[in-house]
């Protein structure tokens, strides 16, 4: 796996992006002054339906969005949170092989709901439901070559966050949310683009989906987290995350765990991982610079870390 991270034509020097993400306040995007006409209408429609909030925003498994609320009280009771998740199957089955996986620390067989619980505790928990949730809004997406890409993705910037975070002293698992959640507003987007037209069969690098995508996928998201009830440092990844920003170029990320799961996005970009690859300047990259990583220290991780990523994603994580 190093060869893969370290040869096979990655370019950690230069990058794709030459111009800063915003411009007297305007987002900028390369790509989308190659929009036809048609794809501008497109464009417009769908931006002017996320303003008036008329996008179908999925809804958070009503097992899922209880457990969440119920997470965030500090009175509440490992037997009540249990009870509720095991009203869903579906989110049952995902708690007990989460609990049992080694990620989790099993060392013995985790065969009810309410051991599980326990034995992943609240903070633990929270991640594993809202990570449930996401992956139900993927499989629900109609376009699922696409669906099944941002999933990829969000996996991969999730399982950097986490490396990420234990390189520079961080909370792993807020980090893996905002990895996880950050591109949550792709999917709605996707959904509406594809009963337009776009979006259909495979996705295709630089296409008119891939840019309207990109152009509105921070506001939608921001429409999925209240919609979700996601706290305010998830938001904020979600919200304020930058694609590639450039070295000077100041980001309005208000945590570090945003700046995190923006780094962890360009190393995907670098790499290819559920996204179409792209020449990224890692070693010079702002995010990892900010969250306190060194060139040495950057490539230290390419070595020692991406690698042990890359073969969990490959063996099916």
């Amino acid at each position: 796996m190093k060869t893969l991270v370290l040869e096979n034509g990655l370019d950690l020097t230069t990058t794709w992006w030459t111009e800063p993400e915003y411009a007297d306040n305007e987002l900028y995007l390369p790509g989308q002054s190659r929009l036809s006409a048609e794809d501008m209408s497109i464009l417009e429609s769908v931006s002017n339906a996320a303003d008036k909030n008329k996008l179908i925003i999925p809804a958070m498994p009503q097992a899922a969005m209880e457990a969440s609320r119920m997470l965030k009280d500090p009175n509440s009771e490992i037997a009540d949170i249990a009870v509720v998740i095991a009203k869903d199957p579906g989110m049952t089955a995902n708690i007990l092989r989460f609990a049992n996986s080694a990620m989790y620390g099993c060392r013995f067989p985790i065969d009810t709901v309410e051991r599980a619980v326990a034995h992943l505790g609240m903070r633990h928990l929270q991640t594993v439901v809202l990570q449930i949730a996401m992956n139900r809004m993927s499989s629900s997406i109609q376009a699922k070559a696409y669906a099944e890409k941002e999933w990829k993705h969000s996996l991969a910037c999730a399982l950097i966050s986490r490396k990420l975070a234990q390189r520079c002293g961080l909370d792993e698992d807020l980090c893996y949310l905002a990895g996880l959640l950050h591109d949550i507003g792709r999917l709605p987007v996707i959904t509406a683009l594809h009963k337009k037209g776009l979006a259909q069969g495979d996705p295709m690098e630089d296409s008119p989906t891939e840019i309207i995508v990109e152009c509105l996928h921070r506001a939608v998201g921001m429409q999925v987290a209240d919609y979700w009830e996601l706290p305010p440092i998830i938001q904020d990844a979600i919200g304020n995350h930058l694609t590639g920003r450039m070295e000077g170029e100041e980001s309005p990320a208000a945590f570090p765990s945003t700046k995190v799961a923006e780094a962890a996005g360009n190393l995907c970009l670098a790499i290819g991982e559920g996204c179409f690859r792209k020449p990224y300047a890692v070693l010079d990259c702002p995010s990892l610079r900010d969250i306190g990583l060194s060139r040495p220290a950057i490539q230290k991780f390419l070595k020692e870390d991406l690698p042990e990523v890359i073969q969990d994603l490959r063996t099916g994580y």
